[in-house]
């Protein structure tokens, strides 16, 4: 389950190596109420299935802890790296269809997370940001395959970005998508390993309104 988790995790850190930014003071990593978590920082809320299993603060934390590990290996420096990195990033939302653990095979999930963008000019559009995720996962182990080229895909009447992954290793689909708001790279992971769980997961994503 780890290397499933760092796919999902490493294209939402792909600018974070560079200058420490910071999560403004006013940001808003959102609430949980009545089965739907509204963000008033973006603008934005999803009512979701409160049969899965939703992940808190310090869960979220320490997936992205377990993920930079993972990544990093042996490499001290670049552990380092990702550690001071992660202050850019904010992990918002996070569900799977099963408590993280609890389950040896798939385990369908929707990945929410925000970057800030500030010290990055020349990602002008959510495709500049797609563009270099895909670069970032080319130079990486994982056994992928691009399904789908960078597509349009109008979420909560918003265009965001969307790239269709697979991988091999684990027989996992990842539709990843991404749109810029407030300064800040929303993206938006969805795994799943099965057509009923992709329906279940896209029923949220359609859920979602941005005012």
């Amino acid at each position: 389950m780890k290397k499933i988790i760092l796919s999902c995790c490493a294209v939402l850190l792909l600018l974070s190596c560079k200058d420490d930014v910071k999560i403004p003071e006013n940001f808003d990593y959102g609430k949980i109420e009545n089965g739907v978590y509204d963000n008033k920082f973006f603008n934005f809320e999803l009512a979701f299935n409160d049969q899965w299993s939703v992940q808190t603060k310090e869960q979220m934390h320490q997936m992205s802890e377990n993920s930079r590990n993972t990544m990093a290996g042996n490499n001290q420096n670049l552990k380092n790296t990702l550690q001071a990195s992660q202050i850019n990033v904010a992990d918002l939302f996070s569900i799977f269809k099963f408590p993280v653990g609890s389950v040896t095979g798939g385990n369908a999930s929707l990945i929410i997370n925000a970057e800030n963008l500030k010290s990055f000019p020349n990602v002008k559009t959510p495709r500049d940001y797609m563009v270099a995720a895909r670069e970032l996962l080319d130079q990486t182990s994982l056994k992928l395959i691009y399904e789908k080229e960078p597509y349009t895909k109008t979420i909560g009447g918003k265009q965001f970005i969307g790239m269709e992954i697979f991988n091999q290793d684990y027989n996992l689909t990842q539709d990843y998508f991404v749109t810029l708001r407030n300064g800040f790279a929303i993206s938006m992971v969805l795994s799943y390993d099965n057509p009923e769980d992709q329906q279940e997961l896209y029923k949220m994503l359609d859920t979602i309104q941005f005012e």
